[in-house]
């Protein structure tokens, strides 16, 4: 039987605190990935090639060590890895033509973060890494499925949403 994909979309409803965590994953995320463009532009230039996601995966392991960058270890590590996906993907898409090549990322379009696993509903909470006692949100209807991946995203206005992807 082949599986199905649904995804939902809920507005989220931070603490202050929370609203300051999830402020530092969306940074830090812009800031991986902005980061890694620039590695890769530079490399780009050179070579005409870009970091691979697992070399690139390997030095910011490396950037984390570096007591400079210590405030990225406060991050869950999975959304970090996803930035470093996503770029990856980008590049892939501009080798193949699909796509023009990467762009920074600016703090005033809002920005997400994604989280890859270790997401749960509890009543009208969601609870993820680092979120020990889960953020709530505005439940506009059930969620059936099994949960596959999330992504919290903040736009403009300031507000949260969380988009929940599913298989059933």
């Amino acid at each position: 039987m082949k599986e199905s994909y649904k995804a939902y979309k809920f507005r989220l409803d931070p603490t202050k605190i929370q609203k300051s965590l999830l402020n530092q994953h969306i940074g830090s995320c812009r800031f991986v990935h902005n980061y890694f463009l620039a590695e890769n532009k530079k490399k780009y230039e050179e070579e005409k090639k870009f970091i691979p996601r697992f070399d690139a995966s390997g030095l910011l392991t490396q950037l984390k060590k570096d007591e400079s960058y210590s405030w990225l270890r406060l991050i869950n590590s999975q959304s970090l890895q996803g930035s470093l996906a996503h770029l990856d993907l980008s590049f892939k898409r501009f080798f193949k033509k699909i796509s023009s090549f990467p762009v920074f990322h600016r703090k005033s379009y809002g920005g997400s973060f994604s989280i890859l696993q270790n997401i749960k509903i509890k009543d009208n909470k969601v609870l993820i890494p680092k979120f020990k006692e889960g953020i709530k949100f505005i439940k506009s209807r059930e969620i059936e499925g099994e949960i596959r991946n999330a992504t919290v995203s903040k736009v403009p206005s300031g507000k949260y949403f969380i988009s929940i992807s599913l298989v059933f």
